[in-house]
């Protein structure tokens, strides 16, 4: 589900969402979030959330970023913080 924002895709992902996010993508996966960030991306995996400008999570399970220009790569319960 896309709440509000611009320019936003959620493709092949079950249960996840984007709120008040620009340029952000879910591709994948289920149960993610991201929320009030710009030029986000979750790749996969399961139960992500980020909110931090321009981060990522790629793989994994139950990760969550929130700092600004952060990568995860997968793994489990990592957690970024700004």
């Amino acid at each position: 589900t896309i709440t509000t924002g611009f320019y936003n895709t959620i493709a092949s992902s079950y249960n996840s969402t984007i709120v008040g996010n620009n340029y952000s993508a879910i591709i994948g996966g289920l149960n993610h979030s991201s929320n009030n960030s710009l030029s986000t991306f979750i790749g996969g995996g399961q139960g992500h959330t980020v909110s931090g400008h321009k981060s990522s999570v790629i793989g994994g399970e139950n990760n969550l970023v929130s700092g600004t220009r952060s990568f995860v790569g997968g793994g489990n319960n990592n957690t970024l913080r700004t």
